[in-house]
């Protein structure tokens, strides 16, 4: 301790990201999967395109309707996969992803946070053009 009485601290380098790249911070995949990031894209240009996906199902004020989207799928389609997806045996495991897939608008099915935990299925589709949000707890 110096004579002054006061304690000298050498505060170089204390803070915890100087001089850390971002993969020595754990990275985007590893902040996926804690949830500090919902989504991953491989590149600014995807990114974009991601937000711009999430910004389409989202309404442009509170007192305007959702938009209704054209879509190519027949409301009344035959989704013979379903009579099947779901095991008989409550005990089995099934594929929520593929029921969600087989159901929404072909293409309109947008997850958030595919890479975080297992429990829960989260996104956004549409349903006959129609904007629905989906949170399917998987069991």
């Amino acid at each position: 301790m110096p004579s002054s009485g006061k304690i000298e601290l050498n505060l170089e380098g204390a803070t915890f990201e100087e001089g850390l790249s971002f993969t020595d911070l754990g990275g985007p995949s590893m902040h996926c999967t804690n949830g500090a990031i919902d989504n991953l894209a491989a590149n600014e240009q995807e990114c974009f395109e991601q937000l711009r996906t999430v910004l389409s199902y989202l309404l442009n004020s509170g007192g305007s309707i959702p938009p209704v989207l054209p879509f190519e799928d027949p409301v009344d389609r035959p989704c013979e996969e379903l009579r099947t997806v779901i095991p008989r045996r409550k005990a089995r495991m099934y594929d929520a992803r593929k029921i969600i897939m087989t159901v929404v608008d072909h293409g309109s099915w947008f997850e958030i946070g595919a890479l975080w935990g297992t429990t829960a299925i989260v996104g956004l589709a549409r349903l006959a053009g129609k904007i629905c949000w989906n949170y399917i707890p998987e069991l």
